[in-house]
Order: C-alpha cells, then structure tokens, then sequence
C-alpha cells in the first residue's frame, strides 16, 4: 500500500501579498492619468460649446454654462494633480453625474467606450489620492 493519501490537496499557489500593493510610483502614474484625463475633459468640452456657439448659433447662456463646466473641470483637475482628495472624489462623481444627466436628457451612446475610459482614470486616480495621503501618513507615523 502507498503511504500517499489519494485526497490530500495539491499546494496551491499563493501570490506574494506585495504584488497586490502599488508602489508610490504607480499611485503617481494613476493620479497623472486623472488629471490629464480632466483637461482633456475640460477642452473638449470647451471646444465642443466653442463649435455649437459658432455653427449651430446657439444662445450665448448655453456657451456659458459650458464655458463655467469647463472651468469647473479644470479647477478640480488641477485639484487633483495636487493630490487632492476631495478634488478626486468630486471629479469622478461630476462626470458620473454629468453623464448620467446627459442620457437621461435623451442623449445619445456615441463615445460611450471613451466616457468609460475617461470613468476609468478618474476612478483610479480617485483611489490613488487616497493611497498616497495614506502612503505619506504611514511613513510619517514610521519617523
């Protein structure tokens, strides 16, 4: 007889639990990609209000609601690329939003798979501004 036990388990393979961590490279990485995410935002926003004011003529207002949009996208991109929190959150919940507001007003799913792309980076810069303020604590608490 075998001293082998024919339903013992197989060792599993474990990863290593600091392949899952980010390096402070790559929260910087992410938090890069969201603030250049937002400008890019912020001037296609402006050069879209741009073209419908000089084309399509549409009331100054309109122009200006777009114009403040823009303004406001970039202030809080700037925001983030200082790392700020709140500037992150906001940002990722005004573009949900602004999204979801734009469907629901009967736009159209052109360019979805870019606005997610877009969701994308501000998400994950989002979760990087925490990472990094919680980064910056820890090595603080270590000194």
């Amino acid at each position: 007889m075998s001293s082998e036990n024919p339903y013992q388990s197989t060792a599993a393979q474990v990863a290593d639990e600091q392949s899952f961590v980010d390096t402070p490279e790559q929260i910087a990485g992410k938090i890069q990609n969201g603030w250049i995410a937002g400008l890019i935002t912020a001037g296609g926003s402006l050069l879209f209000g741009l073209w419908q004011f000089f084309i399509n003529q549409i009331p100054a207002s309109f122009f200006g609601f777009v114009a403040v949009d823009a303004l406001f996208v970039a202030a809080l991109s700037f925001g983030v690329y200082r790392k700020s929190r709140v500037a992150a959150i906001l940002l990722l919940v005004y573009y949900l939003l602004g999204r979801i507001g734009f469907y629901l007003e009967g736009g159209n799913l052109g360019g979805v798979f870019l606005q997610i792309i877009f969701l994308i980076f501000f998400y994950q810069a989002a979760q990087a501004t925490l990472k990094w303020h919680r980064l910056e604590r820890d090595q603080g608490d270590q000194a």
